[in-house]
């Protein structure tokens, strides 16, 4: 099997998975008990906290959240920062917000559901990111703000096309129009950085980057969220303690561990981990544009605000090469036709809005596969799944002859 689906899910590390199986079998106590077992388990999850700032430049343990996923986190924070808007505010302005249109699910959905609700909760702003690049411009955002805008929510790097997007040029230029709100009596303007796809793949400092709050998801089904420590956040489940009462619920302690560990892992290996992508990278689209030459292009190849160095978007030019019926004919390979939220679309044959809103042509996406590498993938990897992808070609190209 090779496993090229790596922007989707990616194997544990062996570490990893020796810190969970160790914490279930020790650190089974509730951590809000106040027995020496409780206290113990708290301790850990203290810990665990300090590595997950550590990874992205983090002040304080106060500042990170563990939750469920980036999913959670996403629609945390757009809650959270209607709900302050609302009962910080002088008029009957409604909340807005402003995004792209190539933001994962987790932020596009809970976005336009408060939209289109029977008495619309916000107003939304969608920036449309270059059509020749896949990058949304700094100046487009900061363009879209209005004295009632509360939130600006950007991906750091897209799942499916791996364009990275000018978060830092937005969060310094923000954090300079807020002081002008402030003096002004207006609210400032929260920043969210849904950052899930480019940990362990990019650096990421919050300090760097001047974003309010950060998503984070890089562990065995967990995630967490950084807030800087004097930004807004109010919680939206109810019910426990946990958290400063933010966000109550028995902590999922083995998980946590297991999120601490790939942490400590990317703080000591990012560098690393970028060299071994980045070879990998140009190994595979090299390749590929030797074994099918002009049948294949990479998409938002040539984005000058670079890609993720594990991510390649491949697109076949032949009207045959259908991208499902590519996967279908190459049972060794792991990989998708996008993002895994929204597989259910692209395999019903519905190509991919994100890619259309990168400039994709709607035949292209739906001729598109994504192929994202891992810590672990090798060259030999890359050989086996373009010679699954050249079987499939030859196998589709011949039934269209016929």
């Amino acid at each position: 099997m090779i496993y090229l689906d790596n922007n989707a899910t990616t194997p544990l590390a062996t570490e990893v998975l020796d810190a969970i199986s160790a914490s279930l079998a020790t650190d089974w106590a509730n951590p809000s008990s106040s027995y020496s077992e409780g206290i113990a388990v708290k301790d850990v999850i203290e810990k665990s906290k300090q590595s997950v700032a550590h990874m992205i430049n983090a002040d304080t343990t106060h500042e990170i959240i563990f939750t469920s996923g980036g999913t959670e986190a996403n629609n945390w924070i757009i809650n959270s920062s209607v709900k302050h808007f609302l009962e910080n505010s002088t008029s009957d302005q409604k909340p807005h917000i402003i995004t792209t249109n190539i933001e994962h699910p987790s932020i596009r959905e809970p976005l336009n559901r408060l939209t289109l609700e029977d008495s619309a909760s916000i107003e939304m702003t969608f920036v449309s990111v270059s059509k020749k690049i896949g990058c949304v411009s700094a100046d487009d955002i900061l363009s879209a703000i209005r004295p009632n805008t509360c939130l600006i929510t950007v991906m750091m790097a897209n799942n499916e096309t791996g364009v990275i997007q000018p978060i830092r040029e937005i969060g310094v230029n923000l954090a300079k129009i807020n002081v002008q709100r402030v003096t002004t009596g207006l609210q400032k303007i929260g920043f969210h950085c849904d950052a899930a796809q480019a940990i362990g793949k990019c650096e990421v400092d919050v300090h760097d980057l001047h974003v309010d709050y950060l998503t984070i998801f890089y562990g065995p089904r967990i995630g967490a969220l950084y807030r800087r420590i004097d930004s807004p956040l109010l919680p939206v489940l109810f019910g426990g303690g946990q958290e400063r009462t933010l966000r109550p619920g028995t902590e999922n302690t083995p998980m946590i561990v297991g999120l601490a560990k790939a942490s400590e892992l990317v703080h000591k290996n990012l560098d690393k981990y970028n060299e071994h992508f980045a070879s990998l990278q140009t190994y595979f689209e090299t390749q590929l544009h030797k074994k099918f030459k002009d049948l294949v292009s990479i998409n938002c190849q040539n984005s000058p605000s670079g890609r993720l160095p594990n991510t390649t978007s491949l697109a076949f030019h032949k009207p045959c090469l259908i991208g499902s019926k590519i996967l279908a004919l190459t049972p060794n390979l792991r990989a998708s036709l996008g993002a895994a939220c929204h597989s259910s679309q692209t395999k019903a044959g519905n190509p991919s809005k994100v890619l259309i809103a990168s400039g994709v042509s709607v035949e292209l996406a739906q001729r598109t596969i994504r192929l994202s590498t891992g810590r672990d993938t090798t060259n030999d990897d890359i050989d086996k799944a373009i010679d699954e992808l050249s079987h499939a070609v030859n196998e589709l190209m011949s039934q269209q002859n016929e």
